[in-house]
């Protein structure tokens, strides 16, 4: 915890001095969000010094950018701070077997919480194979499968 002193400096213990730049570039509404962010420790820091509006603006930035980041990491993010809106669109998103299989495979999915896991392992069992499973064309009038 905090206590009032007559010092010019507060010292947080065990945290990365360019995560705190982040946090508070973010406050002052830098652009300080990027690809290059680390998120889990942005997220952590922000939850701990209960930052909502960060948790916020870091939740529509991993909802609306296309990162080099997988499903299963954001997932895990979504799961682990409470970023609801997140975490229903990216289960949301499970369209197919296949991004359902990508997500348990990775090493990400014994992070989620049960309940998540069981909603991701129902999905499974509702999806559809392939995304190429049903993909038919028509030549002339018949059906022809993909090649």
């Amino acid at each position: 915890g905090f206590k009032e002193t007559n010092e010019n400096e507060i010292n947080i213990e065990d945290v990365d001095p360019d995560i705190f730049l982040t946090i508070l570039q973010q406050i002052f509404r830098a652009s300080a969000i990027s690809c290059e962010t680390d998120f889990d420790g942005v997220l952590e820091l922000a939850n701990r010094l209960l930052f909502p509006g960060i948790l916020n603006d870091v939740e529509n930035f991993l909802g609306t950018n296309e990162l080099e980041l997988k499903r299963s990491v954001k997932l895990r993010l979504a799961d682990r701070y409470g970023l609801c809106s997140l975490k229903e669109h990216l289960i949301d998103s499970l369209r197919y077997k296949e991004d359902v299989d990508e997500v348990m495979e990775s090493a990400d999915f014994r992070f989620l919480n049960t309940e998540t896991q069981k909603r991701i392992q129902n999905e499974k069992e509702r999806a559809p194979p392939s995304k190429h499973a049903h993909a038919y064309h028509f030549v002339c009038g018949t059906r022809h499968a993909p090649r």
